[in-house]
């Protein structure tokens, strides 16, 4: 409430001994539901992050994820070594997607974005970018600009103006 000039201590120690915790997300539609990706899956809070517990058939590395922001049961989870998951009931079950890309790494997952109009989905890996617009059933790999060697994409920052900047 105070743009973070005041912090307080949600758990002082990790309830979840054990897991390594790689990212927080708030549901942009709905602040009481929150997921973390773990190396052990994906935990839920539907308490404003005062709890969190397992939730869904998925137990295996979340390395990124991210949260539909006009739907909090709408979920992305990058997963190593298998790629891009989705689920529509908060966690509990998943569907491969981007299974049309076959750009070596694709299953190495580094982050996920969504641009300012909530409807189009980045997502990137070790070797390469790719965007969606229809919630995963389709992909398109976007390598103008991009060189074969350039480093692993950090991070994505979608303009107001439709430009999107990889750094």
């Amino acid at each position: 409430d105070d743009a973070g000039s005041n912090w307080s201590t949600v758990h002082s120690v990790v309830p979840f001994a054990g897991t390594v915790l790689d990212e927080v997300y708030f549901a942009p539609s709905n602040s009481g539901i929150a997921y973390v990706a773990t190396n052990k899956g994906i935990l839920r809070s539907s308490d404003a992050g005062q709890s969190f517990a397992p939730v869904g058939t998925y137990t295996g590395w979340a390395q990124t994820m991210a949260v539909r922001p006009l739907d909090a049961d709408t979920i992305f989870v990058g997963a190593y070594g298998v790629g891009l998951l989705r689920s529509t009931d908060g966690g509990v079950n998943y569907t491969t997607v981007a299974t049309s890309l076959t750009t070596p790494g694709i299953d190495n997952p580094e982050w996920l974005e969504w641009e300012l109009d909530a409807t189009t989905l980045w997502y990137g890996t070790l070797t390469g970018v790719a965007r969606t617009g229809d919630l995963g059933a389709s992909w398109e790999l976007e390598t103008d600009g991009l060189f074969p060697s350039t480093p692993i994409p950090l991070d994505l920052d979608a303009a107001s103006d439709g430009g999107v900047f990889l750094g």
